[in-house]
């Protein structure tokens, strides 16, 4: 009896909240984001927008900077699904073009700037130890860095965990700083491929 009740106080938010109740938390939080302002939203508003408790909200994400962090994991979901369908070239100059894609969508999100943003600053390390954010990226670029490293001259004295990495160390720099030395769109392209692509050439 004691452990079906506790099964059956484990479900209830679930079935307050759908198959999906992470994701129905997400769009309910960024409806809020977008009406109030990320600062002004609070929990409370989340989950009266849900029309549920604000102890459902937390069964899911334990602080307001988890749920911020759901609404960046998206937004980051987003541009990669974007740059795969636009990234054109092959091997290091499709690398190129991605990275400079991705740049160009992530300065262009406000959600993905929070994380270059000096009042969500406790974002960044909460962004680079997710497990699930780092999956995400890595999906993204395995699969184009293992075709270069195989076909078109990749370097191959660092593993490709490594030249994630890198990238992303590339594009956070330019993320955060890339306005203040003067780089737009076409400085940003330029800067990928006179150095990081030639930092990646075997």
């Amino acid at each position: 009896m004691g452990e079906g009740a506790a099964t059956a106080r484990k479900r209830g938010p679930k079935s307050a909240l759908g198959t999906d109740p992470r994701k129905r938390i997400h769009d309910a939080a960024l409806a809020c984001f977008e009406a109030r302002g990320i600062k002004a939203t609070s929990m409370d508003d989340v989950a009266g927008a849900l029309g549920v408790s604000r102890p459902t909200v937390y069964y899911y994400f334990a602080s307001k900077d988890d749920l911020i962090l759901e609404v960046v994991a998206r937004q980051v979901q987003d541009i990669l699904d974007s740059t795969r369908r636009r990234v054109r070239g092959k091997g290091l100059d499709r690398i190129g073009h991605a990275a400079y894609l991705t740049v160009s969508e992530s300065r262009a999100n406000p959600y993905v700037r929070l994380l270059v943003d000096a009042d969500f600053a406790q974002l960044v390390p909460m962004f680079l130890e997710s497990a699930r954010v780092l999956e995400i990226i890595t999906e993204f670029w395995t699969p184009l860095l293992t075709e270069a490293q195989e076909q078109h001259g990749l370097r191959t004295d660092r593993s490709v965990d490594q030249m994630v990495q890198w990238i992303m160390f590339n594009q956070f720099a330019l993320v955060s700083t890339g306005a203040g030395f003067g780089l737009d769109d076409d400085g940003i392209r330029d800067w990928m491929f006179a150095y990081l692509v030639p930092s990646l050439r075997g």
